[in-house]
């Protein structure tokens, strides 16, 4: 069964980066809800990883 998502948010793409992720929902027969979520889990915790890092390595 599939999860159901109950938080939504409200969020902004410029022209060329929604055409994108509707590209590519397109071609995976997904949402464009789905390619967003999936690059979130996929990138979030790239992003807080480096992030930590830099923030570390600035306090050193």
């Amino acid at each position: 069964m599939r999860e159901r998502y109950t938080v939504k948010q409200s969020i902004g793409f410029t022209g060329t980066l929604g055409g994108k992720i509707q590209n590519t929902a397109d071609k995976l027969s997904w949402t464009f809800s789905d390619v967003v979520r999936e690059c979130v889990e996929i990138g979030l915790p790239r992003l807080v990883e480096r992030e930590r890092k830099r923030t570390q390595r600035r306090t050193k």
